[in-house]
Parts: C-alpha cells; sequence; structure tokens
C-alpha cells in the first residue's frame, strides 16, 4: 500500500495500522478472506507497538469475524473475548 510507505517513512504507526485496517476491511467486503485476515492482523500488530488498546478492537473484532467464516472457530473465539476485553478497557459498553 502506497500510504503504508509514506507512514513508514514517518515512523506512524497508527496511522499504519488504521491503512491496514481500511484495506482489511475492503478485502472482507468483495469476499477475500485470505487477504483481509492478512491485513487485520498486520494492523492489530501496528495498532499495539503504537500502545494504542483503545483502536486494537477493530482489527481484533475483524480477525474474530473473518476466523468464524473460514475457521478454525477456536480461533474465532478467542479474537471475539480479546475484543471484548479491548472495548472494556477502553470503556465502551458492551
Amino acid at each position: 500500500l502506497k500510504i503504508v510507505k509514506i507512514r513508514e517513512k514517518l515512523s506512524d504507526k497508527a496511522n499504519i495500522a488504521l491503512a491496514y485496517n481500511n484495506a482489511g476491511w475492503e478485502y472482507q467486503l468483495i469476499g477475500d478472506f485470505e487477504k483481509a485476515l492478512e491485513f487485520q492482523l498486520k494492523s492489530y500488530k501496528y495498532y499495539t507497538e503504537a500502545g494504542d488498546d483503545v483502536s486494537t478492537a477493530y482489527p481484533i473484532g475483524n480477525i474474530g469475524i473473518i476466523y468464524n467464516r473460514l475457521g478454525p472457530y477456536a480461533k474465532a473465539i478467542e479474537y471475539s473475548r480479546k475484543t471484548m476485553g479491548a472495548r472494556q478497557r477502553a470503556g465502551c459498553s458492551l
């Protein structure tokens, strides 16, 4: 992604994470769940590195949805639980 290359030069991990999250969501919308998973995992990694515990809920939730579609279902449950934890830490109601 071009935007990722620009943000990497700026060491802007939060916006790199956002770019990967948005790309992953687009791949989910067109049904390319393998590619979506690749981008959502990258998004999660960069949000974690940026220390953005609140925003990690977005890729974590999307990863859970993708695993629900692709399997294994144990991973879907694992990421769904992680999403709830991230949302609670952020002070969001469930």
